[in-house]
């Protein structure tokens, strides 16, 4: 409790004397650039926090077919994938050592507008084609929950897709065929005239999968308007669309994957998601000093599945339609006569939410979420390398659920509010090194469809909070990068699904460390080698000591890149992921699920508008898992392949 009250008026005071300087605003001289080609909801927040940037050429190069895959690759986040496959749809991204409950504790957005948001739904990965993608912003720790508000317990990820608005006239066509049958065609068009321009992508992709029964087929469609003036204000109006059909083979068990790792025990299950959505938004709008952007969007999905399991077949419909819009502002000021960048803004969500019984005894339950969050953020920047930043956001939450099976009644409803803040530093302590620290408070509200479970049931489920402290270190020498960065979070009321409902465990700790290493041998070869260790352990109660379930220990990765000349490349990377108990394993009673080492290769060729690119996953054609829930066990693909040829016009 003193500790909370040392840190609230700490940012307290840090804010009043914002607000009351009477410093002036930077110069004319100092004034940025009123242009944003790619804009950033990060916009160098997070001072202290533990940042990666992926770059367009870094994606490139990479081994990687796929976002998920690419994410894996990255330092202390896991791909939790249920069948792999041509785009690794169903896979959750987590970071933190989450494990089951990785994809909650994950945000997760597209240019700034999040998309896993109202339920426990993974989010659709093969709609963001990789080619597509301009750069991705990734922030580690619960510091992130400040800038990007609920669900960021573990970090944030945020997703910028090309914005080609200085391109007078472009088509792109990008041709891929890969293994089990699988082929995939993403088209892509750009018009400009004077300031205004216009943009359409359309991807189509099908493919068979690895398993029996996990057909998978994916048609999606995005227009993007948008204008710039002579101020460099970028306004826009997207427009998007995709249909996703799967066959779900689901789990088997042990001796079953020994035997036949692509057999199928839900002949006929599958799963179909309709979505659309709009969003109308603009970057860089200045009134006088303070520089503003904001957007509103809607979007409505319609997912359905059947499923013909041993306990019977089932078929439901769910509906989720969320409005949500965002408005942030910046202004830059002088405190203690030093440079001061004042954040603030504010997040709206208004979701809704049903679902009904197609197949089997019928009822129908709808939910109502309301969210809104202001937040402020300060950096100050001083003259000895030292730079400060603190924040807080306020959570304010409500839901509500009905039964609409006859007439509409109402089950639950529950309203609260909670805060999220963060104090963090950076001290550049010569030109190679640089330390950085983060002291945060994070929280989750629970998802709708945890607390109104299948079948109606509505759990009593408590709002997540937790706290943590980061330290790092990076040293950057000539040809030789390491960076280092160690953890420790307690969280409260962690939701986990026990069994028969949804329920909040006993406090949990998470802590751990991160090594990254970058290594230029020389002009043409590059090393990169990164490791990381996370021990999630329950605090209290019977499970004291005992892991969480689906937390690998150690993960980590290596890769070598060789380029024969500028457009001529090769990637050579290796991915390993340690054991982890089962779901449902708190008591770590069963042995767990092995570990695995999978080796990729890539080889691209790039030759003015022509781009060529190969690439090979699990090479050595290993038989592995990672998704093994109450013993039923997910196969993931052996050696597979894609060839995938671009062409500018």
């Amino acid at each position: 409790m003193l500790e909370a009250i040392i840190v609230t008026r700490a940012i307290i005071s840090y804010f009043i004397l914002i607000l009351f300087s009477v410093s002036t605003s930077y110069s004319d001289t100092s004034n940025p650039i009123r242009i944003t080609i790619y804009p950033s909801r990060i916009d160098k927040l997070g001072i202290g926090s533990n940042k990666v940037i992926i770059t367009k050429n870094q994606i490139e190069q990479s081994t990687a077919k796929n976002l998920p895959e690419l994410l894996s690759q990255q330092t202390g986040i896991q791909n939790i994938s249920l069948y792999g496959g041509i785009d690794n749809t169903k896979a959750s991204i987590g970071i933190g050592g989450f494990g089951e409950q990785a994809s909650m504790n994950t945000a997760i957005f597209l240019n700034g507008v999040r998309i896993n948001n109202i339920s426990m739904a993974s989010v659709n990965f093969g709609n963001i084609v990789l080619d597509n993608i301009e750069k991705i912003e990734i922030i580690k720790g619960s510091g992130a929950s400040v800038l990007y508000g609920d669900g960021a317990v573990a970090g944030a990820i945020n997703i910028v897709t090309n914005k080609n608005i200085l391109k007078k006239k472009s088509f792109i066509l990008n041709q891929s065929v890969m293994s089990f049958n699988g082929r995939k065609t993403n088209v892509s068009a750009t018009q400009n005239t004077n300031d205004f321009s216009i943009q359409f992508n359309h991807n189509y992709t099908r493919s068979d999968q690895y398993r029996d029964n996990n057909n998978y087929k994916l048609d999606a469609s995005s227009i993007n308007l948008s204008t710039i003036n002579d101020d460099g204000v970028y306004g826009y109006f997207k427009i998007n669309k995709f249909d996703e059909d799967i066959r779900m083979p689901g789990g088997i068990t042990l001796s079953e994957y020994y035997l036949n790792p692509k057999k199928t025990k839900e002949p006929d299950a599958f799963s179909r998601e309709e979505f659309s959505s709009f969003e109308l938004g603009y970057n860089d709008l200045y009134f006088d000093e303070i520089n503003t952007n904001g957007s509103i969007s809607f979007s409505k999905k319609v997912s359905t599945s059947y499923f013909d399991s041993a306990w019977g077949d089932s078929s439901n419909q769910y509906n989720y339609d969320s409005f949500q819009g965002y408005k942030k502002g910046k202004i830059k000021n002088n405190l203690f006569g030093q440079p001061t960048i004042f954040n603030f803004g504010v997040d709206f969500y208004n979701s809704d939410y049903s679902d009904k019984v197609l197949l089997g005894t019928y009822y129908k339950r709808t939910a109502e979420q309301i969210t809104l969050d202001p937040w402020i953020i300060g950096q100050t920047f001083f003259d000895n390398g030292f730079d400060i930043e603190v924040g807080i956001r306020h959570h304010f939450y409500e839901l509500d659920v009905y039964d609409e099976t006859t007439a509409k009644q109402k089950l639950h409803s529950k309203s609260s509010d909670t805060n999220a803040w963060s104090l963090g530093g950076t001290k550049k302590v010569n030109d190679q090194n640089i330390v950085n620290f983060k002291l945060s408070k994070s929280f989750r509200s629970p998802k709708v469809d945890e607390v109104l479970h299948y079948g109606g049931v509505i759990s009593e489920v408590e709002h997540q909070n937790s706290k943590m402290f980061e330290i790092g270190h990076k040293s950057d020498f000539k040809n030789f990068t390491i960076k280092t960065n160690a953890f420790r979070s307690k969280i409260n009321n962690l939701i986990y699904y026990n069994g028969s409902v949804n329920d909040n465990y006993t406090p949990t700790v998470h802590e751990g460390y991160d090594i990254e290493t970058n290594m230029n041998y020389n002009d043409n070869i590059n090393f990169k080698v990164n490791v990381s260790h996370i021990t999630s352990e329950f605090d209290m109660g019977s499970n004291k000591g005992k892991q969480l379930p689906m937390v690998a220990n150690i993960t980590g990765n290596a890769a070598i890149y060789y380029n024969f000349d500028e457009g001529f490349n090769l990637s050579l990377s290796n991915l390993f992921v340690g054991s982890r108990y089962r779901i449902g394993d708190e008591a770590n009673a069963n042995q767990k699920a092995k570990s695995y080492n999978i080796y990729n290769a890539g080889l691209n060729y790039n030759l003015n508008d022509f781009e060529a690119f190969f690439k090979m996953n699990n090479i050595l054609d290993k038989n592995y898992y990672h998704y093994n829930s109450w013993g039923s066990i997910y196969p993931l693909p052996g050696r597979n392949f894609s060839l995938n040829i671009k062409y500018s016009f």
